[in-house]
C-alpha cells in the first residue's frame, strides 16, 4: 500500500498499523519540528524496534493547503498511487477555556483540523479515481468525554470525528 502519514516528532512517533514486515510499505512522511534532520532513509522508529521505509521526508506545513496538495503529488509522483493517508499531525496548547486567546485556538485548529481536511482532500480525489483509498484520523477522548484545559484541542479532535463520517458517505 501507498501511504501518506502525517506525523511530527514531537508527537506520536509511530503509528501502529504501519507494519514493517509489510514488503510495500512507502510513506510521505512530514515534520514541523524546526530541529529535525531529514532525509529520504530516516528510520522511522518506535519504542521497541526502529525500521527504514522508502519514504520521502517533506517539511511543508499540513495547514496550507498548496503544500498539502504538493505532499499528495509528491507520494503519487514517487509511487504511482496513494491508498492510505493517516491524519497525525497536531498540536496541544492547553490553557482553560476562559483563558484561551485567538492564537492558541488557531493554532491547534490548523494542522489537526485544516491539515487533515487539506491533505485528504486532493488524496480522496485520487482514491476515488483509482477506486480504493482508507483514511485513518487519531482523535482523542479530549473531544469524545471532555477534558480540563483542551477546549481548542478536543474540539478539533471531534471535528476530525465528522469530517470521517461524511468521507465513509461520500
Amino acid at each position: 500500500y501507498r501511504r501518506l502519514v502525517q506525523r511530527t516528532l514531537r508527537g506520536l512517533t509511530a503509528e501502529p498499523e504501519l507494519d514493517d514486515s509489510d514488503p510495500a510499505r512507502p510513506v510521505v512522511t512530514y515534520t514541523l519540528n524546526p530541529d529535525a534532520v531529514w532525509s529520504d532513509t530516516t528510520p522511522i522508529t518506535c519504542d521497541d524496534f526502529a525500521f527504514t521505509w522508502d519514504a520521502i521526508a517533506n517539511g511543508d506545513n499540513v495547514a496550507d493547503y498548496k503544500a498539502a496538495q504538493r505532499m499528495i503529488q509528491a507520494a503519487v509522483d514517487k509511487w504511482g498511487a496513494l491508498h492510505i493517508v493517516v491524519n497525525n499531525a497536531g498540536i496541544l496548547r492547553d490553557r482553560s477555556f476562559a483563558n484561551l486567546a485567538l492564537d492558541d485556538v488557531a493554532a491547534v485548529l490548523a494542522p489537526h483540523l485544516a491539515g487533515a481536511f487539506w491533505v485528504s482532500q486532493p488524496a480522496f480525489r485520487i482514491m476515488k479515481e483509482e477506486g480504493y483509498g482508507r483514511f485513518v484520523f487519531t482523535s482523542s477522548n479530549s473531544g469524545l468525554l471532555g477534558n480540563f484545559g483542551q477546549a481548542n484541542y478536543g474540539a478539533a479532535k471531534m471535528g476530525l470525528v465528522g469530517l470521517s463520517n461524511v468521507l465513509a458517505i461520500e
